[in-house]
């Protein structure tokens, strides 16, 4: 019966490799030039930055599909409150409020526009704290590269940007995952699977003593 179960098991945590997931593809972004932290994004805390995006054929044909990502840090801790994110270009507007404790130390989280991004023109991006108590509240990076503009904190000019990825989503579904090297990667993982399986099948039960 153990047997069986851990069979059942394994299938279940290998089916996972298969689970759809989805890959920023990059288009622009700004450098990681001196990055510092721009400080706990407490109560009340806003930081906004204007810039323009790029005038390119690339921008302009994904421009419905793109989303911009902001790199987050957490200072390495879990954080309490939340983050209200807000897109503006044009007459287009969009907000988001996502909980402190999603964010990933040094990760970007995207936000995709419901009417995607366009190219050449300017855009703002703000970011406000909402609940969030020193100790308690993440942050984001900045960086020297300021080709996507300049933020301000609280309406002070921090002479750097946010460090910004405009990217397109594409979802990998399990089948392009199963198309991958022509289907060689999921030949290599159904072996894999059978052999650990005939290997459980295999096993001896312990000796009675």
């Amino acid at each position: 019966m153990r047997r069986f179960a851990a069979i059942i098991v394994l299938c279940i945590l290998t089916l996972t490799v298969l689970a759809p997931f989805n890959v920023a593809d990059r288009v622009v972004g700004s450098e990681p030039q001196h990055p510092v932290p721009a400080g706990e994004f407490v109560d009340g805390t806003k930081v906004l930055q204007e810039g323009d995006i790029p005038a390119s054929n690339i921008i302009a044909e994904l421009g419905r599909h793109l989303c911009f990502g902001i790199q987050f840090a957490t200072y390495a801790r879990t954080n309490h409150g939340a983050l209200e994110i807000t897109w503006r270009q044009g007459k287009d507007l969009d907000q988001w409020a996502i909980r402190s404790v999603r964010l990933k130390d040094n990760e970007f989280k995207y936000f995709c526009p419901s009417k995607g991004i366009a190219a050449g023109q300017k855009f703002e991006i703000a970011i406000t704290g909402v609940g969030i108590k020193s100790g308690h509240a993440p942050t984001a990076w900045l960086t020297a590269d300021t080709r996507l503009g300049v933020a301000a904190m609280n309406g002070a000019d921090q002479k750097r940007s946010l460090s910004l990825r405009f990217a397109s989503i594409r979802e990998v579904s399990p089948q392009h995952i199963m198309a991958l090297d022509g289907g060689a990667y999921f030949f290599g993982w159904l072996v894999s699977v059978l052999i650990s399986v005939a290997a459980l099948l295999a096993m001896r039960p312990p000796a009675l003593s």
